[in-house]
């Protein structure tokens, strides 16, 4: 099973990304009328790219790369031990 890194008061994200995460996740919510479980889902994967990315030293959508998702998709893999539906669902 994944782990979950950080917690609300001292997560690793860039604040650059807060913004971006709160668009996007309101789009999932309002446009998109996802239930309230599969938010909360779709929030968690997002939250660990975003750490990752922040780990990169990535803090804008146009700063990702293939390479950056490579790396993320491998770390939800090999460190986290996460199937292979559950890392699809992460991209």
């Amino acid at each position: 099973m994944g782990t979950t890194r950080g917690t609300a008061a001292d997560e690793p994200i860039d604040p650059a990304w807060k913004g971006v995460r709160r668009s996007f996740t309101g789009y999932l919510s309002v446009e998109c009328g996802l239930a309230p479980a599969t938010l909360t889902a779709y929030g968690r994967d997002l939250r660990e790219l975003l750490i990752d990315l922040t780990a990169a030293g990535v803090t804008e959508p146009g700063g990702i790369t293939p390479g950056h998702l490579t790396s993320h998709v491998a770390r939800l893999s090999k460190t986290d031990g996460l199937s292979g539906s559950t890392v699809a669902r992460h991209l």
